[in-house]
């Protein structure tokens, strides 16, 4: 069980960027360490997942089980999910409060590996191309995707799946 606590949580605003893979349900990116709420990754109920302060931002489609690229960002009242490069999931609400202290919280049985996680106190929304597009080549995760020319599905490794 690695989990990586930070002694000075990041508090406020933020824009997390990471490849990872969550194996399963419950496999957090990254989580609170009490009080405020702040937590992002792949949710018990499959689908991906950011909260803060009771704003919630869900995907409609289920996070994948291989390596993804990610941006989990909320700053001011907005909280916005970007999975490989498509905008998954958006909530507006109460300004952030979270309280981000825990990376690798991976419960209920269901681990994951972290290969990159880079955390900014800022709006990063600017720069979140350039930032994911270095993160996926870096680990390259583009190259075994494949988006059909109608966007509506793509394939990762000879899987077909909806695209979210």
């Amino acid at each position: 069980d690695d989990i990586l606590d930070i002694t000075s949580p990041l508090v406020g605003d933020y824009s997390v960027f990471a490849a990872y893979r969550a194996s399963g349900p419950s496999s957090y990116l990254f989580r609170n360490l009490g009080g405020a709420t702040g937590e992002g990754g792949h949710r018990s109920n499959d689908r991906w997942y950011l909260a803060h302060d009771g704003a919630i931002a869900q995907s409609a489609s289920d996070h994948p089980d291989y390596q993804v690229v990610a941006n989990y960002q909320s700053v001011g009242t907005e909280s916005v999910i970007y999975g490989n490069g498509v905008q998954l999931a958006t909530k507006t609400g109460t300004p952030s409060t979270a309280n981000i202290g825990r990376l690798g919280r991976f419960v209920g049985g269901t681990p994951g590996t972290i290969s990159e996680i880079v955390i900014f106190d800022t709006d990063q929304s600017v720069n979140r191309d350039a930032i994911t597009t270095d993160i996926a080549t870096k680990y390259n995760i583009y190259s075994s995707l494949y988006f059909s020319p109608e966007g509506n599905t793509y394939s990762y490794n000879g899987t077909e799946y909806a695209r979210p």
